[in-house]
Formats: structure tokens, C-alpha cells, sequence
């Protein structure tokens, strides 16, 4: 008697889901090593983190918050050197305030799928 392990076979979508991700992660390392070099190898791992730190919104604030308690400014703060994060990026606008817009759009995000997913009915949801 001989027996076969069966895997599940994966359907057209899972396959074109994993292809498209796979394209996008190429494209993301392409364009990254053309613009910054070397170094834009790491864009695909930035954006595969930012885009878990978008869908936990606490993990976003908490970094917010650390990091500006851990990067004060240049008189205060526990890590001093670090007080580029409250440089002006455009006009006057900093990186904390980007990291305070990205954890905003993490929480309304998160806000917007607990809704669309608690106003569906019990037998939708099953």
C-alpha cells in the first residue's frame, strides 16, 4: 500500500496574488537600487514594514511616541545625536510629523475596517 502525501492545489488567485506580490517586490528593489544604490535593497523590507506597522495601530503610536521621547533635540532627550527627526523635510513640516500623519492613517484605517466589519449581520460574517 503506498501513500501519498496530497497538498492542496492553489487556485488561479493565490497564484496570481503571490506573482503580483513577487513583480512589486522586484520593482520596489529595482527602483531602490537605481535611486539610492546599494542601499535600495533594503526599500522592499521598509515597505513590508511599514506595511505591518500600518496594520497594527498601537505599534504605531507606541513608535511614535518613543521615538519622540527618545529623540528630543540636541539640549534635551536621551539620545541627542538623534535630533534629525525634528528637522524641516518640506516647508514646515518635520519627519515626526510624518510618523504622527502614518500612525493616524494606521488608526483610521484599523477604525474603518472595524466598522465595515461589525455592520455586516452575524450570518454575513460566519
Amino acid at each position: 500500500m503506498e501513500r501519498r502525501l496530497r497538498l492542496p492545489a492553489l487556485d488561479g488567485g493565490e497564484l496570481l496574488t503571490a506573482a503580483a506580490v513577487a513583480l512589486l517586490t522586484a520593482l520596489a528593489a529595482f527602483v531602490g537600487v537605481h535611486v539610492l544604490g546599494l542601499e535600495g535593497l533594503l526599500v522592499p523590507l521598509g515597505l513590508t514594514l511599514a506595511a505591518i506597522v500600518l496594520a497594527r495601530p498601537v505599534v504605531a503610536v507606541t513608535l511614535v511616541v518613543g521615538l519622540a521621547v527618545l529623540c528630543e533635540g540636541p539640549s534635551f532627550g536621551i539620545m541627542t545625536f538623534s535630533s534629525h527627526l525634528y528637522t524641516q523635510v518640506y516647508r514646515d513640516i518635520s519627519l515626526l510629523d510624518l510618523l504622527v500623519a502614518f500612525a493616524l492613517l494606521s488608526a483610521a484605517l484599523w477604525h474603518a475596517f472595524e466598522v465595515s466589519r461589525f455592520s455586516q449581520p452575524a450570518a454575513a460574517r460566519a
